[in-house]
């Protein structure tokens, strides 16, 4: 899934395991966030954030 939103550019790549996320159930993700550099192939510059590299996944209701 991709999607722009203003300046962001926002892609799922993968699928995770586990039951599917519906409104209303936690999920928990890791997430990662670059510049924009349109000089790159894949468009990703300098990282700013990533939750794997700190170690702590994101845990949040979906769809609240």
């Amino acid at each position: 899934m991709r999607g722009c939103a203003g300046r962001r550019r926002i892609q799922a790549g993968w699928v995770g395991s586990g039951a599917e996320a519906v409104a209303g159930k936690h999920v928990t993700v890791h997430y990662s966030g670059w510049l924009y550099d349109p000089a790159q192939p894949d468009m990703k510059g300098k990282p700013f954030d990533s939750s794997r590299e700190a170690g702590r996944p994101f845990t949040f209701t979906l769809g609240a």
